[in-house]
């Protein structure tokens, strides 16, 4: 059983349109169930995606809500999840419950950040590690994030992300290739005003900005050269990776961060912040640059469109990182916690 309702958007459905299809047919699992509210664009990516994969639609009211989904999950998830092992990719469930549940904490910004919302969240993440069987994490980073604010249950395992079939296909790398490209929504964090400012300190004969992503409040406006994609599908994204020069990510926090792996595996040199997340997974292939002024992103990006590094290093070490391989990580986890419940007593419910 997968407790869908929080993810709705960004790294959070790619995750679950990646992982389950690839979890519904590892050997050792018997069906995987998936509970997300009508309309989800996780129900759209995962409808009639594999007979062993079965979608619960569950409708809240009021649609959306984050009340109506706790209080769903305070009076309804134990009946549901009778018999089951639970991943709960938020790690925010509002009760303990009898069933092993395998909490997967995604975001790191409540262990990096304080603030009345992200400490709520950072109690609640902390709470239901507590109880929790077992608890995957999507990178060492996070790991020592969440480990250095609560003690972490012994079984837990660090299991990278994977990618979409779109970006590892091989010999698509356009040869005319150009421009800069960054995939990531406008949040703060994001840092896509460094980027914007970075881009405009190459002078009038800069490379054109593609900035794939959800336009939030307080996104930069689009200009000359400038230009946002709200909407694209994996396959969009990938074709945007290998028909541009560079990719560049200024995020100032981040858990795991797909678009840096997605860029190596398309081929593309990446510029990125230098933060554990993204030296963790790009294992080191990119140009980093440590500070937060505008001239030193524009000197990093202009040596690298001036400079292309070599890309094979880059595509062997994304090349590792499919959802096979980390469904069968997440089978193995999935399969000691159901085992735990076996050989452990009863824990009673809160």
């Amino acid at each position: 059983m997968v407790d869908g309702f929080s993810h709705r958007f960004g790294g959070g459905v790619t995750y679950l349109a990646g992982l389950l299809p690839a979890l519904a047919a590892q050997p050792t699992i018997g069906r995987v169930r998936l509970l997300a509210e009508p309309g989800a664009e996780v129900v759209r990516r995962l409808d009639g995606c594999s007979r062993d994969l079965e979608l619960e639609i569950v409708r809240l009211r009021p649609a959306q809500s984050l009340g109506s989904r706790v209080v769903w999950e305070a009076l309804r998830l134990q009946q549901r999840t009778r018999g089951a092992v639970l991943l709960a990719p938020a790690a925010m469930l509002p009760r303990r419950l009898a069933v092993p549940v395998v909490a997967v904490p995604h975001n790191a910004l409540p262990f990096q950040r304080e603030g009345r919302r992200t400490s709520v969240q950072r109690l609640a993440i902390i709470r239901n590690l507590n109880w929790a069987t077992a608890t995957i994490f999507v990178s060492e980073h996070m790991r020592q994030l969440v480990g250095a604010h609560t003690s972490l249950p012994p079984l837990n395992e660090v299991i990278h992300h994977g990618l979409a079939p779109e970006y590892l296909a091989e010999g698509q790398i356009r040869a005319d290739r150009s421009g800069i490209v960054c995939v990531a929504d406008s949040y703060p964090h994001k840092r896509l005003d460094l980027l914007v400012a970075a881009w405009r300190g190459l002078g009038a004969r800069r490379p054109s900005l593609k900035i794939i992503g959800r336009q939030l409040e307080g996104s930069p406006a689009p200009e000359r050269g400038l230009t946002f994609i709200t909407h694209a599908s994996p396959a969009d994204v990938a074709d945007a990776l290998r028909g541009s020069a560079l990719a560049v990510l200024a995020s100032a926090k981040e858990s795991f961060g797909f678009p840096a792996l997605e860029s190596l595996a398309c081929g593309t040199p990446l510029v990125a912040s230098d933060i554990p997340a993204y030296r963790e997974v790009t294992g080191g292939h990119a140009t980093f640059v440590a500070g937060s002024r505008a001239e030193e992103w524009t000197a990093a990006i202009d040596h690298a469109l001036r400079h292309p590094p070599d890309i094979s290093p880059g595509q062997r070490w994304a090349s590792r990182f499919t959802w096979a391989r980390c469904a069968n990580h997440t089978a193995r986890v999935l399969g000691a916690a159901d085992r735990a419940r076996r050989t452990s007593p009863r824990r009673p419910t809160a």
